[in-house]
């Protein structure tokens, strides 16, 4: 593989306060790149470095880390101090997936932030002679639910809410540029991220098995492909580099998929506790769901979303580093001490 730059070059990581972000930002560090962090303000700022310092302690860091503040994200910000000198961006910083969006046109603030603030950063890439933009899309624009079928690069795209039409969007911009041979980019398309550390669903799972015993997930026989945080890592990086990745969007997983009545046994068997898992009928799971507004949250663990990532493997001889079971366990490992 012919690497497109070396890693004396700098990398800017946008949204990097945030879990995934933080962790690129960590992972690269390991990796001896030197690492440009952009965060939004001083708080921010004064954060990241204490976690970052936290993590590696008197551990001598083998490249450059800096962090960067560059304001709100939208389609006004100015990108100019950030991307000087930089080869490689890989761009996190956005409007986050919100279960309560209370927004009254939530397409609109999403758009300002997911759509036009990419617009705004792969242009002001373009002028700053970046080598290469890494866009972490979602793969909610391929759909909700893949139903009895896998979503792979040659399926529609089906976005389902106001954040994933604005990451479709995003990645039409970023297509248009290139054609007009302006931007090198990649994107990629990840299922659920999980990780310690991670606040989202798959945690709010873990807990609700540690704090309940009894659930009543039982008569649920769905197929789901995850991501766990280092698999992630490894792919990002990987686009980073790899000649064969210019222009290509690439869906992610670790390869496998799992049902939730199996994955509430593994995290149950490795916080080494018992549960039962009543087979409640699915209608009435569902009735209750929507009589608590917990509609969205239902859905999102009992449908099933399985994913097609031989691509990426095919292109990029790329392999998730970690087994579906060796990220749940290292996840879980961080409750059980709890």
């Amino acid at each position: 593989m012919n690497k497109i730059f070396e890693k004396d070059n700098v990398v800017l990581v946008t949204g990097a306060n945030g879990f995934i972000g933080k962790s690129l930002c960590i992972h690269l560090i390991n990796a001896g790149y030197n690492v440009r962090a952009a965060v939004r303000d001083s708080e921010k700022e004064k954060k990241l470095l204490q976690e970052i310092e936290r993590y590696f302690g008197n551990t001598k860091i083998l490249g450059v880390f800096q962090v960067i503040k560059v304001g709100d994200v939208d389609g006004d910000t100015n990108w100019s101090e950030a991307l000087a000198g930089v080869s490689i961006v890989v761009h996190l910083a956005g409007r986050a997936h919100l279960v309560k969006d209370t927004a009254k046109d939530s397409l609109l603030e999403y758009r300002k932030v997911n759509t036009e603030g990419v617009d705004q950063l792969a242009r002001s890439s373009v002028d700053a002679s970046v080598k290469r933009l890494v866009f972490i899309s979602t793969i909610g624009v391929n759909g909700k639910s893949s139903g009895d079928g896998v979503f792979s690069e040659a399926s529609l795209e089906k976005p389902h809410d106001p954040y994933s039409v604005s990451k479709m969007e995003a990645e039409y911009l970023l297509r248009k540029l290139g054609l007009k041979n302006k931007l090198n980019f990649v994107i990629i398309r990840p299922p659920l991220v999980y990780g310690p550390g991670n606040p989202g669903n798959f945690t709010r799972l873990v807990k609700l098995i540690r704090n309940s015993r009894v659930l009543p997930f039982g008569s649920i026989h769905n197929s789901r492909s995850f991501i766990y945080i280092d698999n992630l890592m490894s792919a990002i990086e990987m686009c980073m580099l790899h000649p064969n990745a210019i222009g290509k969007t690439y869906l992610v997983s670790d390869g496998e998929e799992i049902s939730v009545v199996d994955l509430i046994r593994i995290i149950a068997e490795d916080l080494r506790i018992e549960i039962v898992n009543l087979p409640i009928p699915y209608w009435v799971l569902f009735f209750l769901a929507k009589i608590f507004r917990k509609e969205n949250e239902f859905l999102s663990i009992s449908g099933s979303l399985r994913i097609d990532s031989s691509l990426i493997q095919k292109e990029l001889s790329w392999t998730p580093p970690s087994s579906l079971r060796q990220g749940i366990r290292k996840t879980v490992q961080k409750y059980r001490r709890e």
